[in-house]
């Protein structure tokens, strides 16, 4: 799996790209987050809103891959 990043913090987002697709679907998670989805439903990548207050990695898609990519960039998660 792929692993790309961009974080803004003027908006204190971050967004995880996972794989190479082209996005066609994004569903709201709740809580700021969003899953994007390619056309046969990989999904692409996660963005995450309020990054500083912390992520909740409940019903997170890939939630090991994300908590351990979060990890190692000191952002703050829970469930």
């Amino acid at each position: 799996m792929m692993e790309d990043w961009e974080r803004d913090e003027e908006v204190d987002a971050v967004y995880i790209r996972l794989s190479q697709g082209r996005v066609v679907r994004t569903e709201d998670l709740g809580e700021g987050r969003y899953a994007d989805y390619d056309a046969t439903g990989t999904l692409v990548g996660v963005e995450l809103l309020g990054v500083s207050q912390g992520v909740n990695l409940d019903g997170l898609p890939s939630h090991d891959v994300i908590e351990r990519f979060l990890t190692e960039h000191s952002i703050r998660v829970y469930a």
